[in-house]
């Protein structure tokens, strides 16, 4: 979560800096991703998966007795299908609704960062609070923060690379918004329970709302 802070704030230095992420902003944004990957393999080999519980490891020691080569294969198609459900779900939203949108004369930026936001959200709001149901708290916040890592640093770094990306002066707001989301949801779990509680979720909703107004508004 700190690491998903600090790149939010690099990544609205660079774009203010230069008034657009260019290839330079790009290549920071991809050095930081190859890095974060890094640690993630780095942690992974000195023990990262150390925080199962005992109830996990039993479920894992009876998937692998009751699962053979089919049912890993069958596991494999369900998720890829899966994936590929959702995705052309989003697009099938997206494509519709900024239709609707471009019909009563919304703008692009207002399009980008409701419609189009939510469209490709929606994959990783089914997947967390599937997850959360299921008790896989660690999948439902890592899907989290995982994408907002890898839209920031893979999408935009590589947008960057291929062709400058302008940064309008409205922008600066969402940035900041950005980053206060971020710095909300890290102090929000940072309670003796390490849980997003449902108080802390009725205070993002609430803010996401009063974001959305200024959207309208603005």
């Amino acid at each position: 979560m700190p690491f998903v802070i600090f790149v939010s704030v690099v990544l609205l230095v660079l774009a203010v800096t230069a008034g657009e992420l260019n290839t330079f902003a790009g290549i920071i944004l991809w050095v930081l991703f190859i890095a974060f990957f890094v640690y993630l393999i780095v942690i992974s080999k000195k023990g990262g998966n150390k925080e199962i519980s005992d109830a996990d490891e039993r479920e894992i020691k009876e998937v692998r007795k009751k699962g053979g080569a089919k049912a890993v294969l069958i596991a494999i198609v369900m998720t890829l299908g899966g994936l590929a459900a959702v995705v052309i779900g989003s697009n099938l939203a997206i494509d519709g609704a900024t239709y609707i949108a471009k019909f009563f004369g919304m703008s692009d930026r207002l399009i980008g960062l409701t419609i189009v936001a939510l469209g490709t959200s929606l994959p990783e709001l089914v997947t967390s609070i599937t997850a959360a149901r299921k008790g896989n708290t660690d999948i439902a916040i890592g899907n989290i923060v995982g994408s907002n890592i890898f839209n920031i640093l893979f999408v935009l770094g590589t947008t960057a690379l291929i062709a400058p990306v302008p940064f309008e002066s409205k922008f600066i707001v969402d940035g900041v918004v950005c980053i206060a989301s971020a710095v909300m949801l890290f102090l929000f779990v940072l309670n003796k329970d390490r849980k997003l509680k449902r108080s802390g979720g009725i205070v993002m909703l609430l803010s996401y709302s009063a974001y959305f107004v200024y959207l309208l508004v603005s």
